[in-house]
């Protein structure tokens, strides 16, 4: 049973990082909040449920350097959470 909760939270992770990764390339931020926010807790959702050596992690690392890469042109910043993605901690 645990094992198909994990499986079902990593899927909805999934469809919700494909969401946030969307509206961060389009520019198009939702009414529920700030593309940072949302990404965040994204983030926050994938570390708590999955942990942060798992893949589904470091999309949300990923979709948070799309942010500060495409959103606020900050490289330096998005290269941060790139790098975390590739060689977590």
């Amino acid at each position: 049973m645990k094992a198909r909760q994990r499986t079902s939270s990593r899927q909805q992770l999934e469809v919700a990082f494909d969401w946030v990764r969307t509206r961060i390339l389009k520019g198009d931020p939702p009414p529920e909040g700030s593309l940072l926010q949302i990404a965040e807790r994204a983030r926050r959702m994938a570390a708590n449920s999955l942990g942060r050596q798992h893949p589904t992690y470091a999309v949300a690392l990923q979709n948070l350097g799309l942010y500060y890469d495409f959103i606020e042109n900050d490289l330096s910043k998005a290269a941060e959470f790139f790098n975390e993605a590739r060689y977590p901690s």
